[in-house]
């Protein structure tokens, strides 16, 4: 419920009070990166999976005016997805790792190579650039599962 139709039936003058003792926050216009990345999260908690995003994106030391490295490893994925399944009549979790791509963003070197590492290690690996697209591949793993 928006704050203006919280107050509709006030007269007009209380309106007025009310909203600027209420004033709203304006929302912050969100990246079609960042967008995608919230609907996946929300996609996969539906689908009663875990999430984790993950920011390896260096930090503003204010004092030296300059980026610090974030210490994370580098080519982690965007989003750490653990997707519940059954095997054997026992409850596991598969990883998914998720590296969001919008337009002509392309993996760097160390994001190939952690995506080699994972594929390897047994895990499933998706390059997200529309949410139509990853949902496909999402629920095709997950249907593999399933049979």
């Amino acid at each position: 419920m928006d704050i203006r139709s919280r107050f509709a039936h006030l007269h007009q003058q209380q309106q007025e009070q009310a909203l600027r003792a209420f004033p709203q926050a304006k929302k912050k216009k969100q990246s079609h990166a960042n967008a995608l990345t919230d609907a996946i999260r929300e996609y996969c908690a539906l689908m009663g999976c875990a999430t984790a995003r993950i920011n390896v994106m260096g930090i503003w030391d204010q004092e030296k005016q300059m980026f610090r490295t974030s210490g994370s490893t580098k080519g982690v994925e965007d989003i750490d997805v653990t997707m519940p399944v059954t095997i054997n009549g026992r409850r596991v979790g598969i990883k998914v790792a998720v590296e969001v791509k919008i337009g002509k963003d392309a993996q760097r070197e160390h994001q190939i190579l952690r995506q080699q590492r994972l594929l390897h290690a047994g895990a499933h690996y998706i390059i997200a650039k529309s949410f139509d697209q990853f949902k496909q591949e999402f629920d095709a793993i997950r249907n593999d599962y399933q049979a």
